[in-house]
């Protein structure tokens, strides 16, 4: 009896759909960090980090507190993945170095909330750039989410 509750409740946890994921990253604007410490600019990257999964932008040598990144960074989703593991996005800002890259800032995204606000196209928008509780600036950057069942290009339409 218990055992079949349990299974009842495992089937009632939303599945995330399979797709892929595309993260649209643009710049980040007024990143504070360290550069009155060293010697000029920071060299920016972000890392993108979803469902236990990671992805690294290029590092934009000489970014400084502006970074324009102007790339696309993507996640595939297996079929039947619980919906949780892709409800939020982190993407965290570093400083590149040669000793240990420092972290300037962290962004916690409620990607599922924004792509069914926005029918799975969220066109790009500003998101703050926190560190230690301290707003650190801003990253802008959009999403689209493509089912597996659908061709390149074609987007969900909530019903």
């Amino acid at each position: 009896m218990v055992a079949e509750t349990f299974d009842h409740l495992r089937e009632m946890k939303p599945k995330m759909r399979a797709g892929e994921l595309i993260i649209r990253l643009k710049r980040a604007r007024h990143i504070k960090g360290h550069e009155f410490m060293c010697f000029g600019k920071a060299n920016v990257f972000a890392l993108l980090t979803i469902g236990g999964e990671k992805r690294k932008s290029k590092v934009i040598t000489n970014g400084g507190t502006n970074p324009v990144f102007e790339e696309q960074l993507s996640f595939k989703i297996a079929e039947h993945v619980q919906f949780s593991l892709y409800s939020v996005m982190y993407l965290h800002l570093y400083d590149h170095d040669l000793r240990k890259d420092k972290l300037r800032g962290t962004v916690k995204i409620e990607v599922a909330d924004l792509l069914q606000a926005n029918q799975n196209d969220v066109p790009i928008q500003m998101f703050q750039v926190m560190h230690k509780d301290k707003p650190r600036g801003t990253v802008e950057l959009g999403l689209t989410f493509i089912p597996s069942n659908r061709k390149a290009g074609a987007l969900i339409k909530s019903p």
